[in-house]
């Protein structure tokens, strides 16, 4: 949220009781944080619903998307997650990957996401226009090697314009400093 007195934070904390993951979310409102559990997705697995939660953007006072993932689907893998904060409270959506590294909104309509996808070592960036995603691997130079690119956070402060910084292993297989703009 978007404002001198209130914040989003998101993370991971462990259960003793269940010993798995969950998705934590902090609310800071009054000069205090405040403690949630994410919601899940009605496919999650209910023996482990690990969900770990990677980023999260904040367009607005009133509106804020997390990206993260869990345990669902049958059989059972690591499915993408995207949480939503809009009119006092958080709603579900399966996102189209579960390897993310980072989440920035210029708008309600228009967020990019940092994709990380274990298998696939070039990342890639999802982009989140009007209600839809669509995706796209990272350019690299003109020295970049195919074979290992990440990401590691975007900022987004308007539509047309976004930065992306992380890594790419060039030809001579050394790792350089990536810093992508629009």
């Amino acid at each position: 949220m978007t404002s001198a007195s209130t914040c989003v934070a998101v993370g991971t904390y462990y259960s003793d009781q269940t010993n798995y993951a969950n998705g934590l979310l902090l609310d800071w409102s009054g000069g205090s944080w405040t403690p949630k559990e994410a919601p899940l997705p009605a496919n999650a697995d209910a023996s482990e619903p690990a969900v770990g939660l990677a980023g999260v953007s904040c367009p607005s006072v009133s509106r804020c998307e997390v990206i993260g993932d869990y345990y669902g689907g049958n059989p059972v893998t690591s499915d993408g997650l995207m949480l939503t904060w809009s009119g006092g409270s958080w709603t579900v959506a399966q996102a189209p990957s579960a390897w993310y590294a980072g989440l920035s909104c210029a708008s309600a309509w228009s967020c990019v996401a940092i994709d990380n996808t274990a298998g696939d070592l070039q990342g890639g960036l999802r982009i989140w226009s009007d209600g839809s995603w669509s995706t796209g691997p990272f350019p690299l130079p003109a020295n970049g090697s195919n074979t290992q690119s990440e990401a590691e956070g975007s900022s987004c402060p308007a539509v047309s314009y976004c930065v992306v910084a992380g890594e790419y292993t060039d030809t001579a297989s050394n790792a350089d400093g990536l810093l992508l703009t629009q």
